[in-house]
């Protein structure tokens, strides 16, 4: 037989040990009912033996949810730091430092807190910490926000700001890495001083667009139709739009995918097995009965999820609409009603509309795009034509 199992390198890897005039086949070992989650498969749960044609290189981000964090190629040895809010002026800003390094970076923007004793909140300690507030150094307490006073060690200690901050010890944390964030206030001056002293420590370097995500991503946080549904969760403008971004975040497609996979697999086996012995038992009929039933009805599962896939692409894409027809015809009065407000000009003159008009709205929890147009008419109007 072939051992069927996965490294860190997301490759298989094949050991074969076979007797004389044993058949290839494929077999499942289930040591209690599946439990997987999308795109990870957990073989502590499940050992597959299969034949060569069925053991493809994995795509990237199929890895084991079991393999040992500090083993995956997504604990990177780089610190990351970027702005996590959005730019402008605001009550707050929030700076995301991820990487080996952000307990230090910490430490040097608020020499007031010690780090080298940070250690996991318990019951009660809140009274302790409030009876520690008159030493020098506070204590960090992951996972909580706390006071503190940030300051650029590379410029005498000049104050920076007043902020929240907040440590999260990994695997525990957004990334999987250990995370620092910082909650100051939103003003451009706070933000560019806090990033620009975060900039000059050489153990840092500014994240890439999209890196934090990446980085949950390799490190078995998040799978890839999670990621999906984050970006549409951060696109979102209606209602609608953010509970299905919500609900794929969660793991709902996944979920499904995975079910499906499982019934494919069982389905697989069932037949392989009768390959092998089913001559030998006589359980030919039973079993491929039952696997025409099962195939049938994930068949039907999946024609249906395919069927409700443009119902989800309206949602998360929306729709557009034109508003067309003669001159004076009221489009301008139908756009203006429909939004609830003046945005197109409304006359007597025919084409006072020159420029197709657009704006949004949202009907029903799904966002519309309108769009008003010229009258259609043969004109000798140059700038009409």
């Amino acid at each position: 037989t072939h051992t069927h199992t996965h490294t860190h390198t997301h490759t298989h890897t094949h050991s074969s040990y076979r007797q004389p005039n044993m058949r290839k086949g494929f077999c499942c070992f289930f040591q209690r009912p599946f439990s997987t989650l999308p795109f990870r498969s957990t073989h502590r749960d499940v050992r597959l033996v299969s034949s060569p044609p069925l053991s493809q290189p994995r795509q990237r981000g199929l890895r084991s949810y079991s393999t040992p964090p500090s083993s995956l190629p997504g604990q990177h040895r780089e610190t990351i730091f970027a702005l996590s809010s959005a730019k402008g002026k605001a009550g707050v800003a929030v700076i995301r430092v991820s990487g080996p390094s952000s307990r230090a970076a910490l430490s040097r923007l608020c020499p007031q807190l010690d780090l080298d004793r940070a250690r996991d909140a318990t019951a009660g300690e809140r009274e302790r910490d409030a009876a520690k507030k008159g030493k020098k150094k506070r204590e960090l307490v992951p996972r909580y926000l706390q006071l503190a006073s940030l300051s650029d060690p590379f410029d005498g200690n000049a104050p920076l700001d007043e902020a929240m901050v907040c440590f999260f010890k990994g695997p525990s944390s957004f990334t999987g890495e250990d995370v620092v964030e910082l909650h100051v206030h939103g003003a451009p001056a706070v933000v560019s001083g806090t990033l620009g002293a975060l900039g000059k420590m050489k153990e840092l370097r500014p994240a890439e667009a999209g890196e934090f995500t990446l980085r949950a991503f390799e490190n078995g946080k998040l799978d890839l139709a999670e990621i999906e549904g984050l970006s549409d969760l951060l696109a979102s403008n209606t209602s609608r739009q953010r509970a299905a971004a919500l609900s794929q975040l969660r793991g709902s497609v996944s979920k499904t995918c995975f079910t499906l996979r499982e019934e494919i697999l069982r389905c697989l086996a069932h037949v392989e097995a009768v390959f092998d012995f089913g001559e030998d038992e006589g359980i030919e009929d039973e079993i491929f009965d039952d696997v025409r039933r099962r195939i049938s009805t994930t068949m039907m599962t999946i024609e249906k999820h395919l069927e409700g896939a443009r119902a989800g692409e309206i949602i998360r894409d929306g729709l557009n609409a034109v508003i067309v027809g003669k001159p004076n015809a009221g489009k301008s009065s139908l756009l203006n009603r429909l939004v609830g407000r003046s945005v197109s000009i409304v006359t007597s003159i025919p084409g006072t509309t020159r420029d197709v008009i657009e704006t949004a709205i949202e009907v029903n929890g799904v966002h519309v795009v309108l769009s008003d147009t010229a009258g259609l008419r043969q004109t000798d109007d140059e700038v009409e034509a």
